[in-house]
This record gives C-alpha cells, structure tokens and sequence, in this order.
C-alpha cells in the first residue's frame, strides 16, 4: 500500500517535470 502511493506520487511529480521541459522547450523555440 506503501509503496503504491509512492509510485503514485513519483508519477505525478515525473508528469508535472515533462509539462515544465515542455514549457521551456516551447520558450527555447
């Protein structure tokens, strides 16, 4: 149960880390 919430959270923060590359990605270009 633990561990699954942990999955759940490293989940949300990797999707919330692509939104910000792609935000910056999109100022770059």
């Amino acid at each position: 149960m633990f561990s699954l919430t942990t999955n759940i959270q490293a989940l949300q923060m990797e999707s919330i880390v692509k939104m910000k590359i792609r935000k910056t990605a999109r100022q770059l270009d």
